[in-house]
């Protein structure tokens, strides 16, 4: 009898080890094995000046050009006062662009879509 509760204690131990494993698996956290990440973050900013669409749209675009490597690739939209931003970056640049955009006058919202790469994209000339 001592035997079998034995078995049945080290199947569970192993059991759980295995379903463990499989969920680390599945939801990879931490691990780099993927190229790319999708970074969604959206932040709202306490309530500010209003400016036209078009100049939050040239601040933000100029804020992208300081901060990263490979601007064009990134894409924007601004609309009252809510800028939103998609494309590739590289791993370490969505928290610093968020910094850096949050500060921006006439901000209201910012959503960043951003797919985070390990490595830049070579420039087409």
């Amino acid at each position: 009898m001592k035997s079998s509760l034995r078995q049945c204690g080290s199947f569970s131990l192993l059991g759980g080890m295995a379903i463990g494993a499989g969920l680390m698996y599945l939801l990879d956290f931490g691990l780099r094995s993927r190229a790319h990440r999708a970074v969604t973050a959206i932040s709202v900013v306490p309530r500010r000046p209003s400016v036209p669409d078009w100049v939050l749209a040239e601040r933000a675009r100029l804020e992208i050009w300081r901060t990263t490597a490979n601007p064009d690739s990134i894409q924007i939209s601004v609309r009252d006062g809510c800028v939103t931003l998609w494309g590739p970056v590289l791993a370490e640049e969505p928290e610093r662009l968020r910094e850096n955009l949050v500060k921006l006058p006439g901000l209201r919202k910012l959503d960043l879509q951003l797919t985070t790469v390990d490595e830049p994209a070579a420039r087409v000339a």
